[in-house]
């Protein structure tokens, strides 16, 4: 009974040893890379004031003038490298106009309101101590809505026009993930125009504002 129970173990023991000879003969499977959510994808958000002016009027007005006004909005992107771009969204409400008419004409105010949409695309000109200047440039449209006309019965309408911006400034890198944004911002929001019942569609010339603006960026990764 000895002599059998020697030989199974004996036995058991070559065919582990096989098992492991022929296992030695298959490489291990590689390891495969861990795969991050939306790497390189960022959301922001921005708050600012600007300076604004209004040009171009035509015939309608002498002369104009246009408040300045905050200004606040969000977006997303994605940066690569040196290299990043986004798709932003800013919100204005409190620009007011005022035109100012010939002799015997009345004079015109109101409150215009917008949304800007942009495309940017920005470069990064390095980073020292966390810090990381850069220079951009963007281009979209702007939704313009005047409201609260002083004269006339306008007719509620709102208009859509080509808008562009050009803007420079400085990043800090808080943490891994997020980065304040300090920059300024010079944006062409186009033309506003509205129709009035006893002058017509009335243009309320090319608004531009220059913005100081302060952002916060969530790089996720």
């Amino acid at each position: 009974m000895r002599g059998v129970l020697m030989r199974v173990v004996a036995g058991a023991a070559a065919l582990v040893a096989g098992e492991s000879a022929r296992a030695a003969d298959y490489p291990a499977p590689p390891l495969q890379p861990v795969q991050e959510f939306a790497s390189n994808w960022y959301i922001r958000g921005d708050v600012g004031y600007g300076v604004q002016t209004s040009s171009r009027g035509g015939s309608t007005f002498s002369g104009s003038s246009v408040t300045n006004g905050p200004t606040g909005g969000v977006g997303f992107g994605i940066k690569k490298d040196w290299f990043r771009a986004d798709v932003t969204a800013d919100y204005g409400s409190n620009a007011r106009f005022h035109g100012f008419n010939p002799a015997f004409a009345p004079d015109l105010s109101a409150r215009i309101t917008n949304v800007t949409t942009l495309l940017n695309a920005y470069f990064d000109l390095g980073t020292w101590w966390g810090l990381t200047p850069y220079v951009g440039a963007g281009a979209g449209f702007s939704y313009f809505r005047p409201i609260e006309l002083s004269i006339g019965q306008a007719t509620i309408s709102s208009n859509i026009d080509f808008a562009w911006a050009g803007n420079a400034g400085l990043a800090y890198n808080v943490s891994r993930n997020i980065l304040i944004d300090l920059s300024y911002r010079y944006l062409d929001m186009g033309t506003s125009r509205a129709n009035i019942a006893p002058l017509g569609t009335v243009s309320f010339g090319n608004i531009a504002t220059q913005q100081v603006r302060l952002g916060l960026r969530y790089q996720i990764d």
